[in-house]
């Protein structure tokens, strides 16, 4: 049992310390990650009374859009300060969960010791922050889906403690409200039922409870998923949501150059880059395998197969941005601390100070960086800024706003609604991730190499290749289009085709037969700024 004696809560108030004060600069930008402005209009439209997948076009999962709108019922649908608290928040939560799993894990004899677990639990709060701003500090589906997905592992480590099915259960119930952030937090449940139905029968020579156990665990599980689903239902909205599931199937195939040694590279690069900033962290967690056996509980080999799993979604697809890196950062902290708990006389005090100051450095350097990036100038890319102040200086209250190009911002800074449930044109071009950025033809006779499509990751080249992605449109996309403009015309339509925002330039106006007709018949061009041409209903 573990008892809230005054150090352990002066411990955890020293970890929601820690968490806040390093997640400080992100209360300096607008937003962070375009992302955040897409839930943000998702939040919107749920404060507005609609349903997402019904009257908004998205494939995540539900929860994230409905912790935003919980954000903006307080702050504004454009002002994103109560979800930067929320994030501290679940960022705290983590952490105070591994703190819990440290002490559960810590060994015999110090499982109720102060030092058992109080310098290590904040590594998570620490390197969640060290690297790009756009990827650690934004609230994004990651960074949220850690919360749920850590108490799933301590309510499984406290049930496997008890023998407690209600606790196997509660341990399900996370497991589930972490799928409903983010998809790739089944990664969690795989590996309880591995641990528990394979992996624990063989190394405490028992298989009894072990059927019963993973029952529990899965009637957990899809108790919040079947109650979401039953509310999509008793609203008329699961064939949507249905629809939009079925989708990410397609989105997840990722971009059509990814063959087997570009991933391959790309993987290594980004690891090594991303781990380059948390390298205490990482040294931690892998040293852990050097451990005896008899300093390793079981429940150590839970902790290794969820390790080993949380790679498979930072690979999936190919794309491998940063911020997939974060699913497996809390697992590493609790396999770090157990190292460091267990082997910490050993440690010489220069390995101490070595990593200390690499820490040090990668926090001061990071936080720095992220403090001074919305001191500058709009880079030369951000080409959608003027178009957003002209149109928040004509907005009129209830005017809507269609965008042809995937360019959130314009919607979050003018101020308009939602003309149709389309928040980006993705839908309609098929420039989903299995074309977005892919700056060749695939079927071209000599396609890049897999080192020089490693190498365009990082160049950002100009201009732009046309090529046929009509395969990748969400299945119904026009007719909802047409659905949603018969009832009522936009007020503005903006074309950025011609700027190459995202690369648009692929994808003009005149190649949509419906859109060209729409647009000659019902508006007048008003402005172009920067290839953004901007439309006025007559």
């Amino acid at each position: 049992m573990i008892f809230m004696s005054k150090k352990r809560l002066i411990d955890l108030l020293l970890i929601i310390l820690v968490c806040g004060i390093l997640r400080i600069p992100s209360f300096f930008y607008s937003y962070v990650n375009i992302d955040e402005t897409d839930y943000s209009l998702a939040a919107r439209t749920i404060l507005g009374g609609g349903l997402p997948y019904r009257d908004f076009l998205i494939y995540q999962p539900p929860l994230i859009y409905y912790l935003y709108a919980l954000g903006a019922a307080f702050s504004g649908w454009a002002h994103l300060w109560v979800i930067r608290i929320i994030t501290i928040g679940f960022v705290a939560g983590t952490s105070i969960s591994i703190y819990f799993l440290l002490q559960l894990l810590a060994s015999p004899g110090r499982a109720h010791s102060r030092r058992a677990s109080p310098g290590q639990a904040p590594l998570y709060a620490v390197f969640s922050t060290t690297f790009i701003p756009q990827d650690m500090l934004a609230a994004n589906c990651e960074i949220l889906m850690m919360f749920p997905t850590a108490l799933a592992a301590l309510f499984l480590l406290r049930a496997e403690h008890f023998e407690n099915k209600a606790l196997y259960f509660l341990s399900g119930v996370f497991m589930g409200l972490a799928v409903l952030t983010k998809y790739q937090g089944g990664i969690i449940l795989a590996g309880a039922l591995a641990y528990i139905l394979i992996l624990r029968p063989w190394l405490a020579k028992s298989f009894s409870n072990a059927a019963a156990a993973s029952l529990f665990v899965l009637a957990g599980f899809f108790a919040p998923i079947l109650l979401v689903l039953a509310y999509f239902y008793q609203k008329n909205a699961l064939s949507y949501a249905y629809e939009s599931f079925a989708y990410i199937l397609l989105y997840a195939k990722g971009p059509a150059q990814s063959d087997f040694l570009y991933v391959a590279l790309k993987f290594i690069v980004r690891s090594v880059l991303f781990c380059l900033a948390s390298l205490p962290l990482w040294i931690g967690s892998l040293y852990v395998f050097r451990l005896k056996k008899s300093e390793r509980p079981p429940f150590v080999s839970f902790l290794i197969l969820w390790f080993v799993l949380s790679i498979a979604p930072i690979i999936m697809g190919g794309r491998i941005y940063f911020h997939y890196y974060i699913i497996i950062l809390p697992v590493a902290a609790v396999l770090a601390g157990m190292w460091w708990e267990r082997r910490e006389e050993a440690i010489s005090r220069r390995w101490k100070f070595s990593m200390f100051a690499w820490g040090m450095i990668c926090i001061i350097g990071w936080e720095a960086y992220a403090i001074s990036l919305p001191l500058r100038p709009p880079k030369q890319k951000e080409t959608w800024v003027k178009t957003a102040d002209f149109l928040k200086t004509i907005a009129k209250e209830g005017d809507t706003l269609f965008v042809w190009g995937l360019c959130y911002q314009l919607y979050f800074f003018s101020g308009m609604d939602l003309a149709t449930r389309f928040t980006s044109a993705d839908y309609l071009t098929g420039r989903s991730p299995m074309t977005a950025g892919l700056e060749y033809d695939p079927k071209m006779p000599n396609p890049p190499s897999s080192f020089r499509k490693l190498w365009n990751d990082f160049a950002d080249k100009p201009g732009v290749v046309v090529f046929d992605t009509s395969d990748n449109i969400f299945p119904k996309a026009w007719d909802y289009f047409k659905e949603d403009v018969s009832k009522k015309l936009p007020d503005y339509i903006v074309d950025t085709s011609k700027s190459n925002y995202r690369r648009y330039a692929r994808y003009p106006a005149d190649n949509y037969p419906f859109l060209k007709s729409l647009i000659e018949k019902n508006y007048r061009p008003i402005n172009e700024i920067d290839g953004f041409a901007i439309y006025k209903r007559n």
